[in-house]
């Protein structure tokens, strides 16, 4: 379960980052987006189109879109899978849905 607050101090409870998105491009259409990184998959029929985007292929994600960049602050409800990402950031932060 994530749970973020967004612009305006609402509390978003859902589990996809891609949900998340959509929400606040609701609420804020103007957000212009560089870079979404995550697992391709197929509008029409759900199957995933390429690698996923989780542990060490986010970490070859980052380093290709971002080479010279660090990351400064992260924070994730997965440690697990976003292992390699807080190892790289000069501060993770683990939030708890509960």
């Amino acid at each position: 379960m994530v749970n973020v607050f967004d612009f305006d101090g609402t509390i978003y409870k859902k589990q996809s980052a891609v949900e998340f998105l959509k929400y606040c491009l609701k609420k804020q259409p103007i957000l212009r987006l560089k870079v979404v990184m995550g697992s391709r998959i197929d509008k029409y029929t759900g199957v995933l189109t390429g690698k996923l985007c989780l542990k060490e292929e986010k970490i070859q994600r980052f380093r290709r879109l971002f080479p010279d960049d660090t990351i400064q602050k992260f924070y994730t409800d997965e440690v697990i899978n976003d292992a390699p990402l807080i190892a790289i950031a000069e501060t993770a932060y683990v939030v708890d849905g509960k």
